[in-house]
């Protein structure tokens, strides 16, 4: 049973940090409910791409394990859930088999959720109304903002359909960039033969502002400044390559078009 518990503590930590938690978050979390079923000591050592655990039993026996964590994104509601799910487990105490079937019951909701028509209509919505703010914002008129909601919409489709892993991210951003600029130029051209003069950089940098980093850098500042040394760089450096991946797609569409 011991050796279930640091298991599933490892899921759990392993699911907050896919989800957009904090280091310090997953690492106390861990801590919390393995010495709530009695543990002595328990010692976590997090970064972005990896958790470590090693616990004493009150029989002195000791259990060490690692977990590699291959993708991860932002989902504030689901680490709110999972929030909850944790301090349950504290003050209950439930056996590995019901924290087992919390933890499939919680996998099958967050599915239910992202597959659900309001929450698809909601994410495609609010990819509209970034892109065309951020393309009135950065100096466009209303029909820059019309012709970004198209490529928003795009965006939005490639990445609920994309696999985010540290094996094909920067490739996926790169895409994702270099196919907005071959479209966004097609369109800015189609609608200059109509008599209809759009602004292509405007188009883009509405269109960019769905993909850039900004909560990774800004959670990357906040590790650093916690003490989290080297979770802060790696996710900083990670959402400088991502950056650096997006203007290299669209340079790249650039090239092709003119």
């Amino acid at each position: 049973m011991q050796e279930n518990l640091v298991n599933l503590s490892l899921e759990i930590g392993e699911m907050l940090l896919q989800c957009g938690g904090k280091v310090s978050r997953v690492e106390s979390t861990i801590q919390r409910i393995l010495q709530a079923y009695g543990f002595v000591r328990v010692d976590v050592f997090t970064i972005t791409s990896e958790i470590q655990v090693t616990a004493k039993a009150e029989d002195g026996k000791i259990y060490s394990q690692i977990r590699r964590i291959d993708q991860w994104g932002i989902d504030l509601a689901e680490l709110e859930i999972l929030d909850r799910f944790c301090r349950k487990i504290c003050m209950e105490k439930p056996d590995c088999a019901q924290i087992s079937s919390g933890l499939m019951q919680l996998r099958k909701q967050k599915q239910e959720r992202n597959q659900s028509v309001s929450a698809i209509a909601l994410s495609y919505l609010g990819a509209i109304l970034s892109a065309s703010g951020f393309t009135v914002f950065f100096g466009g008129n209303l029909m820059d903002a019309l012709a970004a909601a198209p490529l928003a919409c795009l965006i939005t489709m490639l990445i609920k359909h994309s696999r985010f892993e540290s094996s094909n991210q920067l490739l996926i951003y790169f895409m994702f960039a270099f196919i907005t600029g071959i479209l966004g130029g097609i369109t800015v051209k189609k609608a200059a033969f109509l008599g209809i003069f759009l602004n292509l950089d405007k188009i883009c940098i509405g269109c960019i502002m769905l993909t850039i980093p900004g909560i990774a850098i800004t959670n990357s500042i906040r590790d650093m400044l916690l003490g989290e040394i080297i979770t802060g760089l790696f996710r900083l450096i990670q959402s400088l390559l991502i950056a650096m991946s997006i203007a290299g797609g669209f340079v790249a569409a650039y090239s092709c078009l003119f």
